[in-house]
């Protein structure tokens, strides 16, 4: 079988239950979270360890880390890891997984089946050693690097060439040694704005080809998905959850 293409995202599954008691509820001796302004709230001591915050204010949910098998075919979920944030409402009791350990979880699982040359993931990914990790599978990895100020000159480099549509920053070393414990060199590629066209392998002979049409039928395959009607889980589990959505 020939290598495979995987993604890894975190999903969030919502949950609409607040993690904060009704005013009515409130008992005189129960447990205030400050959260600033001088705003107090009272956590419900019940409430689900497994649930955290949402992207979308004042919307939680679980959260699960999945590795899919990407291509033209229909995407195949391979492996999938809760994940726990330390929330607010939990106070310092809370605990937090690392995602290192969750991609770490998801690789091994994944590689036990199929031979995997390339892995995607979001910016959410750049550093919390997940690059090292998948370095060590030996696969290669694309992840958007998140912006810092050393960045800007190589940008600005690349700004005044009006000829340069991308820029290829080779043998890069990540978390350089003696200060990590496990640095290795990377390529680091500048390309412009998702909402802008460029082109690559420009000195290439050959009619041009356009690249954005091979997401066509997975685009499709996912709005068919979305209209599927969901059955209703009442397991407050996070096993249970996933097991249905």
């Amino acid at each position: 079988m020939k290598p495979v293409v995987a993604a890894i995202d975190v999903t969030e599954i919502p949950f609409y239950v607040s993690p904060w008691k009704a005013k009515s509820d409130i008992q005189p001796d129960d447990p205030r979270i400050e959260l600033g302004n001088g705003k107090q709230k009272v956590p419900k001591a019940d409430y689900p360890e497994m649930v955290s915050r949402c992207k979308d204010p004042g919307t939680y949910g679980y959260k699960y880390a999945t590795l899919t098998i990407i291509g033209r075919d229909a995407p195949i979920v391979l492996a999938i890891e809760p994940i726990r944030e330390n929330s607010m409402w939990e106070g310092e009791s809370g605990e937090t997984t690392p995602l290192d350990e969750a991609v770490d979880r998801l690789m091994e699982r994944a590689t036990a089946h199929l031979d995997i040359h390339l892995v995607m993931a979001d910016r959410g990914f750049d550093g919390h050693r997940v690059p090292a990790v998948l370095d060590s599978y030996d696969v290669d990895y694309l992840i958007p690097k998140k912006k810092y100020a050393k960045d800007w000159a190589a940008i600005e480099n690349i700004r005044e060439r009006p000829t340069a549509d991308i820029a290829v920053e080779p043998d890069v070393d990540l978390y350089p040694a003696p200060d990590y414990e496990y640095s290795h060199t990377t390529n680091i590629m500048y390309v412009p704005p998702r909402n802008k066209d460029f082109i690559a392998m420009e000195d290439e002979e050959g009619e041009p080809v356009v690249c954005s049409v091979r997401h066509e039928p997975r685009g499709c395959i996912t709005g068919r998905c979305d209209g599927i009607d969901r059955p209703v889980q009442q397991s407050l589990g996070h096993r249970e959850r996933v097991s249905v959505d």
